[in-house]
């Protein structure tokens, strides 16, 4: 990508707010779950407490913390007369925490331009869609700067007499192989087909070839 179609942006650059977003989410859960899972809480009372610079506030906050924090975190608490805690912040289905995280994974694929089966963010794959999900990954995300590099590649690597008999290609049949029952169908459709040897089916399948298969 670039802003003025000269000099391209640096990745980090392009998914900056992404990048911020996953590490606000990854601290937060961190700290989240870092407490027990337990959500912050205040403590709510009617009662006055007296003492210099609210010093009886903070002598019931820190007592509270000393039997529920630390070690003691999610044994049952107990309150003295008049003080009920009150949970402060959304719950986490709320926040839909873990959909926000697959999200920042699915933005995160979409600025680096790689579907996400591929980062192993299967939750839209399935076995009838991957090879289609694969394909594309190849006709939309590698083809294009694969084209680039090969142009790149065949100018200066080749002089003019060379490019008429030469060039220089990416192979990603390898990258399209199907099931075994798929290949063999398509094998059978193109030797029918006189298009393809046996031979070359055997080379395809990294078999070494034999006597008298090299006829259609």
């Amino acid at each position: 990508l670039t802003s003025d179609g000269v000099i391209g942006c640096m990745i980090s650059e392009i998914g900056r707010e992404n990048i911020a977003l996953s590490q606000a989410l990854e601290t937060y859960a961190q700290t989240y779950f870092g407490n027990g899972g337990m959500p912050r809480v205040f403590l709510k009372t009617q009662i006055a407490l007296g003492g210099k610079d609210n010093q009886g506030a903070r002598a019931l906050a820190k007592s509270f913390d000393e039997q529920h924090g630390g070690e003691n975190k999610g044994k049952t608490a107990s309150l003295p007369p008049g003080v009920e805690p009150v949970v402060v912040g959304a719950p986490n289905d709320s926040n839909q925490l873990i959909e926000s995280r697959k999200y920042s994974i699915k933005d995160a694929c979409r600025w680096m331009n790689v579907p996400p089966h591929l980062v192993f963010e299967m939750d839209d794959t399935k076995y009838n869609n991957l090879f289609e999900m694969q394909s594309a990954y190849i006709k939309l995300c590698l083809t294009p700067p694969a084209t680039s590099f090969e142009q790149e590649l065949t100018y200066k690597l080749l002089s003019e007499l060379e490019r008429e008999d030469c060039f220089i290609q990416h192979i990603f049949e390898g990258l399209l192989r199907g099931d075994f029952i798929t290949r063999m169908q398509g094998y059978k459709v193109a030797t029918d087909g006189g298009w393809l040897t046996r031979n070359e089916v055997r080379g395809l399948e990294d078999m070494n070839p034999l006597d008298g298969l090299d006829e259609p």
